[in-house]
């Protein structure tokens, strides 16, 4: 008799609307989490409700609702987690059942716990949805779900997957995705991925969670499937809260491209397997505008792999086969 698995997908979430109060609910715990501020919890606790949060909640509510907009009503991170979730539950059959998680949001992590742990799974694959392993993502998803895991009188044999960047089949859906977005039209493809601080880069430095060594190895895989010599690419990083965040830093390169002369620039986002608010906004209409104010005439942010099937067959192949860590450092 083979083991009843349970596959649980993670990641952040979304508020449960872009109404102000959600958004402040939403940013109170998703900036409460010790691996997002990584200061003693009084501090942290203070800094985020008494600064942050208050200075924060009304911008970050009004860009919510232009994302909503976007995306017909939706927010995409979880309309797309529910169609992966789908799609995935398909593809594997009653080899294993699918679970999607939200360590911020719904549904959340423990609740898909407590049902896991109800029906009695005896095994639990746990993938979090971010290609390159970091403290404040894969990290925080993990330790939640192990949290809520250690809760249950009965706890399963427990596989962790923590990072594939390096997938071939990951390689190739964002190789297909730029290939759709009709790459040869633009002079430079620019790869931005989500920036860290540096203390928390120096922490995995040269170890298996090397970060920033991912984020670079990524954007030479994909250069690799796509023919790309290294001058027709550029890795840069987004979202850098000080200039002792990991760069370069993607406004400071496409501002200087466009000033020295470069019209057309096309932007990747392999840090993000699905649109969020960080890539639609960010490094689509807000990056679009910079480049074009300083003097570029053409600039497109390739979509993310969504529900792309070769996405789908990626995450088949990885739960399928038995490259998967029985544990990891988070």
């Amino acid at each position: 008799m083979h083991p009843k698995t349970a596959l649980l997908i993670l990641n952040t979430g979304s508020p449960d609307s872009p109404n102000l109060i959600d958004v402040a609910v939403y940013l109170s715990k998703f900036l409460g989490d010790r691996r997002i501020i990584s200061i003693p919890w009084f501090f942290r606790k203070i800094l985020v409700h008494g600064i942050i949060v208050p200075s924060r909640c009304f911008k970050s509510a009004a860009r919510y609702k232009k994302l909503s907009a976007m995306f017909g009503g939706y927010f995409p991170l979880l309309h797309y987690g529910e169609k992966t979730k789908a799609m995935l539950q398909e593809a594997l059959g009653d080899k294993m059942t699918v679970f999607l998680g939200m360590c911020y949001g719904k549904p959340s992590i423990e609740e898909q716990i407590k049902t896991i742990a109800k029906e009695r799974y005896s095994r639990l694959i746990l993938l979090p949805l971010f290609p390159q392993y970091a403290s404040s993502s894969s990290g925080a998803v993990l330790e939640r779900a192990l949290n809520a895991v250690k809760g249950y009188s009965m706890i399963p044999a427990i596989q962790i997957i923590p990072s594939f960047y390096d997938h071939p089949l990951f390689v190739k859906a964002f190789a297909e995705k730029i290939r759709q977005s009709g790459y040869e039209l633009y002079e430079q493809i620019v790869f931005a991925y989500h920036s860290l601080p540096m203390s928390h880069i120096r922490e995995v430095k040269g170890s298996v969670y090397d970060y920033e060594n991912a984020c670079r190895k990524t954007s030479e895989l994909i250069a690799r499937e796509l023919d790309l010599p290294e001058p027709a690419y550029e890795t840069t990083f987004q979202s850098q809260m000080s200039s002792a965040w990991l760069g370069p830093f993607i406004n400071d390169v496409i501002v200087r491209k466009a000033k020295t002369g470069m019209k057309k620039l096309l932007v990747v986002a392999p840090s993000f397997v699905s649109d969020c608010l960080e890539s639609s906004l960010e490094l689509g209409e807000e990056a679009k505008n910079e480049f074009l104010s300083h003097g570029g005439e053409q600039y497109a942010l390739v979509e993310s792999l969504n529900d792309s099937p070769l996405w789908i067959d990626c995450l088949k192949n990885l739960v399928s086969t038995n490259k998967i860590s029985n544990f990891a450092s988070f």
